[in-house]
């Protein structure tokens, strides 16, 4: 038995990957989910890093916002209100497979896509089109609402219905091992919540986690100075607020969190609540399974505390001016008495004002076998409706991903020149994104050209193009009437007769139309 329980214990026990990874995702929690905390904050180097923390996050997004208006109204004016967004998809290809035939056909092809929703009445309808080569393909349509599934297809002179409690036993009916029997899906979780989490989940989290953990650290791990510092070539006069744990301050905290969700069956609820609603079709067993993997995960982490190694413990500096951070440093050593230490150091300077955003980020890692470190700078502006901006991540000799864009707003129109790249020395391209968009109060419409450019390659290569119009609209169509087909009621022996006679039949007749459309257009 002894030797079984080694076994055992060797196969759950988490890696030393698995519980840095861990606590690390702590500290990302300390620092984000505390700053975003609403805490009557005083005076103190504790108080004030975390809210520089919040003020910093709260002035980007504020920035982001601030440019993005309309865009970011069109999006809520979606989800109050009933509306209809179309989108034409045509491409242009050049003689890159040195087919005239080929190249014809897509360059004269279009996608047409209807989508009307109603997020309120939960009501959603896509209807799907097609002209390829002068041949036109229509009427494909998926319609939902919180109980049915309605599907018409250009064969079909009925309407297939499927409601939300027959398609499990459907799905089953042509595949027994899909799900367990009785298993149901449910279409309400297409038209819940945008956020991840409900207002109530945020709200529990804050006043059970986040304040703990707050509270949970000591004033005294906090030390504030003044220092002068430069960045991006202004001289600022800035407070330094350091922030340093123990490796004993990060056992006791971990240890804290993880007995305190060990035992608290509201979280439990919330992660249950997240996992199905993410999964979308995932049966009793498999959330049952998953949620006990969650509590021995926990048990797991909880028991390997001890492997944990910071010999240098964790240590976070920050430079504030006007409340907004302006320098950082953090650094972390692990402890592997089997592969040696790591170092883990986050080193950079960033500039923000309402016009102009720079930013200029080391992220190393060190080990025994030498440095390696991934770059991230930026520099963006936004100045009388105009946008200049850059952005690139790169690790040195390895890869770089690049990003160029410029911008204008006119009367309500934005005009704008994107570039992505990515190369490794070797081999690049770059993905050009031009475009127009419009937003009104209940309206808006948009036009978008994309093209590659890979190497000597020119950009004629590959050209996608979108057009997209959206509106308000009185209501959803939905499918009504007589001519509606409930396959979920059928029984097994029904069902098979309705696809080879009707479905197949229908479709083989159909399909046969179309091809001699191809084969008349050629």
């Amino acid at each position: 038995m002894e030797g079984n329980n080694e076994t055992i214990d060797k196969k759950k026990g988490l890696s030393k990957g698995a519980i840095i990874g861990i606590f690390i995702g702590i500290i990302l929690l300390i620092g984000g989910g505390v700053a975003a905390y609403q805490i009557l904050w005083d005076n103190s180097p504790k108080a004030k890093y975390f809210a520089a923390e919040k003020a910093t996050f709260e002035y980007m997004e504020d920035v982001i916002k601030d440019r993005y208006e309309a865009e970011f109204d069109w999006s809520e004016f979606t989800f109050e209100n009933p509306t209809e967004t179309t989108l034409e998809l045509s491409a242009n290809i050049g003689d890159l497979a040195n087919d005239p035939m080929l190249q014809q056909m897509v360059n004269s092809s279009k996608l047409n896509l209807a989508i009307q929703s109603d997020m309120d009445d939960k009501k959603l309808s896509t209807d799907l089109g097609a002209e390829i080569a002068g041949v036109k393909i229509e009427d494909i349509a998926f319609s939902l609402d919180e109980e049915n599934l309605y599907i018409n297809l250009p064969f079909l002179s009925e309407t297939i219905k499927i409601s939300s409690g027959d398609l499990g036993e459907l799905i089953r009916t042509m595949d027994p091992y899909a799900f367990e029997e009785g298993f149901e899906i449910d279409f309400n979780d297409v038209f819940e919540q945008r956020s991840p989490f409900s207002e109530e989940d945020q709200e529990y989290f804050e006043k059970e986690y986040i304040k703990m953990i707050y509270d949970e650290l000591s004033n005294d791990s906090f030390e504030s100075v003044e220092e002068d510092v430069t960045v991006f070539g202004e001289d600022i006069n800035a407070e330094k607020i350091t922030f340093h744990l123990t490796e004993d301050d990060v056992k006791q905290l971990l240890e804290k969190l993880l007995t305190k969700m060990e035992k608290d069956d509201e979280l439990k609820k919330i992660v249950k609540n997240q996992f199905e609603l993410r999964m979308g079709m995932a049966d009793d067993a498999l959330v049952q399974e998953f949620m006990t993997e969650f509590d021995s995960i926990l048990v797991e982490a909880k028991d390997s505390l001890d492997q944990i190694s910071l010999p240098d413990g964790i240590t976070s500096t920050i430079w504030i001016d006007q409340n907004i951070i302006v320098k950082r440093d953090f650094a972390v050593k692990i402890g592997d008495e089997e592969f040696g230490d790591v170092e883990l150091t986050i080193t950079g300077d960033q500039l923000l004002t309402k016009e102009q955003q720079q930013f200029d980020y080391e992220f190393l890692a060190e080990d025994a076998y030498g440095p390696s470190s991934l770059f991230l700078e930026g520099d963006l502006s936004w100045k009388d409706n105009k946008a200049t901006d850059s952005i690139k991540l790169s690790v040195p000799d390895t890869f770089e991903i690049s990003y160029l864009g410029s911008e204008e707003l006119n009367k309500g129109t934005r005009e704008f020149n994107r570039e992505i790249s990515a190369g490794d020395g070797y081999y690049g391209g770059t993905l050009f994104w031009d475009g127009t968009s419009t937003y009104e109060k209940d309206q808006m419409n948009s036009e978008h050209s994309f093209s590659l450019e890979i190497d000597d390659l020119g950009r004629d290569l590959f050209a996608l193009n979108v057009a997209i119009a959206g509106q308000k609209i009185k209501e959803v169509e939905m499918p009504s009437g007589d001519n509606i087909v409930d396959i979920g009621q059928m029984s097994e022996q029904e069902l098979n007769e309705y696809i080879q006679f009707d479905l197949a039949g229908q479709f083989q007749q159909w399909l046969g139309e179309i091809m001699y459309q191809f084969g008349g257009g050629f």
